[in-house]
């Protein structure tokens, strides 16, 4: 089988200039903001930035980052929902987020 196998970081504090709260809804749905954008870390909104921009990125397609939602399970675990892509074959993909209080690293695995 053909992966492809993406390794990021990045400092919240770049995202954080990047990212201003004013254009959380243009990046994460709203079940994101109400879970994430109130907790004094950002990490887990930068870390579920980096994740939706290199799926974009990878997968190529053609959507927003608000049609894509990472949020954690009743047991804490993050899950990656597609939104509004009907009738698309998206592929297996594998992820893990991570974050310190000033970096995030996301791992990705996309099976093609």
């Amino acid at each position: 089988m053909n992966y492809d196998k993406i390794t990021k970081t990045a400092k919240i504090s770049e995202f954080e200039k990047q990212v201003k709260p004013a254009d959380y809804p243009s990046v994460f749905t709203e079940n994101e903001i109400d879970r994430y954008a109130t907790k004094k870390s950002k990490g887990s909104l930068t870390a579920r930035y980096l994740l939706k921009k290199e799926i974009i990125k990878t997968l190529n397609l053609h959507q927003t980052f608000t049609d894509i939602e990472i949020v954690n399970n009743n047991t804490g675990k993050p899950v990656l929902q597609f939104i509004n892509l009907p009738g698309k074959n998206l592929p297996s993909i594998s992820f893990s987020i991570s974050h310190t209080k000033k970096e995030v690293a996301i791992m990705l695995v996309i099976e093609k």
